[in-house]
């Protein structure tokens, strides 16, 4: 699992403790009653995210602008970003109904580039990640929507609640108070995202 990827339910940022936390905390997990086998089932499922595959292009949203933007409390969520220009691109990635799973990870901004050993875990690590990934995204910067052949594989918005991988939908993302990621003072919930104009109609490819 990377160091940190995006949570596409709420559009924010999550680590591999608040991960785990999160699945902990699950009615799923909760309900297993230690059962290992039971347990076994569900991280096979839960723990699945998805990878961007794609050309680096002018004003890629990177981690301090998107860290920057959840933290702000008219922000809170990568889906109401509008700034920098590359953001689109990862809002259509991050769309949970795009890849059906509940993490996403991008290149662009899930890598805290100012950390030199984060970089270089990063590094050492993303032909592992890429491998791991329970599926790839390709995103192909030529291609426009007029071109897209009829009858294509290309999903269609809706308006339903994000996949569950498993699990049941919370109402805000859990945060785990032992996490060296901080929890932000202004945490987002569903409705929240599907309240704001860029949600009412969450882009796909």
């Amino acid at each position: 699992m990377p160091i940190r990827v995006i949570d596409t339910w709420f559009g924010t940022f999550c680590d591999r403790s608040q991960i785990y936390y999160n699945f902990t905390q699950s009615h799923e997990y909760l309900n297993a009653n230690g059962d290992v086998q039971k347990i076994e089932q569900l991280v096979q499922g839960y723990f699945d995210f998805a990878i961007l595959s794609h050309r680096w292009e002018l004003g890629e949203p990177l981690f301090r602008h998107v860290d920057k933007a959840l933290r702000d409390e008219d922000v809170a969520s990568i889906y109401m970003m509008r700034t920098p220009p590359g953001v689109k691109k990862l809002q259509q990635f991050a769309e949970p109904r795009q890849s059906g799973y509940r993490w996403a990870w991008s290149d662009t901004c899930c890598i805290d580039k100012s950390s030199s050993a984060e970089t270089q875990e990063s590094i050492n690590s993303m032909f592992q990640w890429y491998r791991n990934s329970a599926i790839t995204v390709v995103y192909l910067a030529g291609l426009e929507d007029s071109k897209l052949e009829k009858g294509s594989r290309r999903p269609a918005a809706q308006t339903s609640s994000p996949p569950s991988s498993g699990t049941d939908v919370p109402s805000q993302p859990l945060f785990d108070p032992s996490s060296d990621y901080p929890p932000f003072d202004n945490p987002v919930t569903l409705e929240i995202v599907r309240s704001r104009d860029s949600a009412k109609d969450w882009p796909c490819f």
